[in-house]
């Protein structure tokens, strides 16, 4: 168990999706409305689901877990969501897939304070 999982602050940053991929030649700029920390650390950050499903809706404790954040199909199947999110912390998420409430286990993993399995994104 990844004991940072644990320690998740209790403050929260803005999750902002972003409606298109970033493009490699023209960068979006990642900002933030919170002057409390650094918009050095705020990053454009790709979610990917690709384990089927009709439905996927993308939510953690960057919003709050309000599962508000529908992802978009862009293969069969293959679903995806960018949301700018401040990389130096961790984020913990879990997908909800035509209802039930599923884990990436091709993605990092750890167990919530209630023992639950989440997908973790790490800081860098």
């Amino acid at each position: 168990m990844d004991s940072k999982c644990l320690q998740i602050q209790t403050d929260r940053y803005l999750a902002r999706p972003v409606n298109s991929r970033p493009s490699p030649r023209s960068p979006r700029s990642a900002t933030s409305s919170d002057s409390t920390h650094s918009n050095s650390s705020v990053r454009i950050v790709p979610f990917r689901w690709v384990h089927g499903g009709r439905r996927v809706i993308l939510t953690g404790d960057f919003d709050d877990w309000k599962q508000k954040i529908e992802m978009t199909e862009v293969y069969d199947g293959e679903f995806e969501a960018y949301l700018q999110l401040d990389r130096s912390r961790p984020w913990q998420f879990k997908f909800l897939v035509d209802g039930q409430w599923r884990c990436a286990l091709d993605q990092n993993t750890c167990y919530d304070q209630h023992g639950m399995v989440n997908n973790v994104l790490n800081p860098e």
